[in-house]
């Protein structure tokens, strides 16, 4: 598996568990780094605005947002302070590697990225991966995809049990330090 350690994902074990919520506290919390990030999603919606860059209909499709003003997710990424945003949606393995590589092309390797996706660990290896899970949620019938995680978070509707201050982007890639740490 190739490594990519500016890499950092961020899975959950069911919808409405905080992925996004976090993803934008880190956002805040590196508000001096140009952080790209990719909401991945293998349900097919229908997507009204930003800028279309791959279609394969019915297979794969990768938007960049370019509205903050919206209530979707990727706009909410882009009001926390992300450099770019993009919305990954496929429905097969095979494609959502297709748009993984047509992302990366010709990317700087050591930019930061967030990816809020699992099923991706299976093919990359990425300098972090973390699950979340809601304290408060209904149990999930979500299939939680078997790849390894560094850290499982802990969301009780306001706050995480992990605070982005344990994690650090240091020599070109994301670093986590376990251990007690003091607030953000």
């Amino acid at each position: 598996m190739k490594e990519y350690p500016n890499i950092m994902l961020l899975s959950g074990t069911g919808r409405n568990v905080g992925k996004t919520s976090f993803v934008c506290r880190l956002l805040k919390h590196f508000h001096e780094q140009t952080i790209t990030t990719v909401k991945v999603s293998p349900h097919w919606h229908e997507v009204k605005q930003g800028r279309i860059l791959m279609h394969d209909p019915g297979k794969l499709m990768l938007v960049q947002e370019n509205d903050a003003e919206s209530n979707k997710d990727t706009s909410r990424m882009l009001r926390c302070g992300a450099r770019e945003v993009f919305y990954l949606q496929h429905t097969s393995d095979e494609a959502l590697l297709k748009g993984f590589h047509y992302l990366m092309t010709g990317r700087k390797s050591p930019e930061p990225m967030i990816i809020e996706t699992a099923i991706l660990g299976k093919y990359i290896s990425p300098a972090l991966h973390f699950r979340i899970t809601r304290i408060d949620a209904e149990p999930s019938t979500k299939k939680v995809i078997d790849v390894p995680i560094d850290e499982l978070i802990h969301f009780n509707g306001r706050d995480f049990d992990l605070s982005p201050s344990s994690i650090n982007w240091e020599d070109n890639k994301w670093i986590y330090r376990k251990g007690p740490v003091s607030g953000e």
